[in-house]
């Protein structure tokens, strides 16, 4: 059975119960209100009668049955019956079956609106033949055609907006769907870019420090002569190592790059691969396009290896970026802590307007800062990114000497 032909049977089953909860409802109702309640008031129904009325409106509730296959059949034969209640019922008597009030609302629910008005129209027509049947006065017949069009008009109107609601919220819905949909592609297209920068790095640093590790490597085992067999020895695991390492690097950067080529030994702009050394130039370049960066550096001079070194300036980078865009003119604090087991960049930047800025917030698209931690977790580096308590935005990177060597 398909999806569609399911959930039809449902709906048919749906409609079946339906329209059997309203005919056994209709039925003790009305058996009740035409029977000791009406006595009760001094009104005597006859049983002839009685029996009519309850079998007109169980028979409306049956038809309930095909109510959203066929909602104008049903609307238009459940009135017929309706002008037959009021056919046989007393002049001064009005009984108004349930059938009717959901036929109508079923009708309204579904048609456009041009055709539910045709289809109550018809429908009050319909219900207004019951009393000319029955030979009522003028004022009966008036009487009773105002009160079909009340309930019946009413009824649908409840339907249509009840469509209306719907078919808003299903629009909404979809925006909404739509919206996501849209922001998580973008979001997975920034990663991606994101991570074939990444994949570009890290074979340049390969290339360029193992393939000359694997060279010198094998230079030294042909020159070396004091104690030559150990030396030998060392140098071969040496060259072993590198070459394990390279392989293993190649293996990365096809994991990041999903199946694509490899790159040049260059960045993006063609320059070198950029690191600790090139963030004096960075701040500069940040000076240049009036950001206001102060810088500090604290700790002796130390070698990163070369993947924390990238990362290390990846995420200054990012970090000054967006304190100029989400913070433009604010005082920018660039400091870097050295010691002989870490490197500790900080990038903290004041905030102008804390109700709008993605950045204080943490809204926006959040791309960069996705960046951030790839970089951070390839290097297992640890990373802090957050507002502070005296209203600045803060990021921190601490990466370790030895990942990596």
């Amino acid at each position: 059975m398909t999806v569609t032909a399911s959930l039809r049977a449902r709906a048919e089953h749906r409609d079946s119960v339906t329209a059997l909860v309203w005919a056994a409802v209709s039925a003790v109702l009305l058996l009740v209100l035409l029977g000791p309640v009406a006595r009760s008031e001094g009104v005597e129904v006859s049983h002839p009668l009685l029996a009519a009325v309850v079998a007109l409106a169980v028979a409306q509730c049956l038809l309930l049955v095909l109510r959203h296959r066929r909602p104008v059949v049903v609307l238009l034969a459940v009135s017929v019956l309706q002008a037959g209640v009021l056919a046989v019922v007393p002049a001064d008597t009005s009984v108004q079956g349930a059938g009717l009030l959901v036929a109508a609302y079923t009708a309204g629910s579904l048609l456009p609106a041009r055709r539910l008005v045709g289809a109550v129209a018809a429908s009050v027509a319909l219900q207004a033949t019951g009393p000319l049947v029955a030979a009522a006065g003028v004022s009966a017949v008036l009487l009773t055609t105002a009160g079909a069009a009340v309930t019946t008009a009413a009824a649908a109107a409840v339907g249509a907006f009840v469509a209306l609601r719907r078919a808003h919220q299903r629009s909404e819905l979809s925006a909404a769907t739509a919206a996501a949909d849209r922001q998580a592609a973008l979001a997975r297209s920034a990663v991606a870019e994101e991570r074939t920068r990444m994949a570009r790095e890290l074979h340049d640093v390969a290339a360029h420090h193992l393939s000359g590790l694997v060279v010198q490597a094998s230079a030294a085992e042909r020159l070396v002569d004091a104690d030559p067999e150990r030396a030998k020895q060392t140098i071969r695991d040496l060259r072993e190592q590198g070459r394990a390492t390279l392989r293993d690097m190649r293996s990365v950067v096809g994991v990041l790059r999903a199946g694509g080529g490899v790159a040049g030994a260059q960045d993006d702009d063609g320059a070198p691969v950029p690191g600790l050394a090139e963030l004096p130039a960075l701040v500069e370049a940040a000076r240049a396009a009036g950001d206001d960066v102060r810088v500090r550096w604290n700790g002796p001079e130390v070698v990163l290896p070369p993947l924390a070194d990238v990362a290390v300036y990846r995420t200054a980078q990012e970090a000054l970026a967006n304190a100029r865009r989400h913070a433009p003119g604010a005082e920018v604090v660039l400091a870097v802590t050295t010691s002989p087991e870490s490197v500790l960049l900080e990038v903290e930047n004041e905030v102008r307007h804390p109700t709008t800025s993605g950045a204080v917030t943490g809204r926006g698209t959040g791309f960069g800062l996705t960046g951030m931690r790839e970089r951070a977790d390839l290097v297992r580096g640890r990373l802090r990114v957050g507002p502070t308590a005296h209203r600045t935005w803060r990021v921190e990177l601490e990466v370790d000497l030895e990942v990596g060597r």
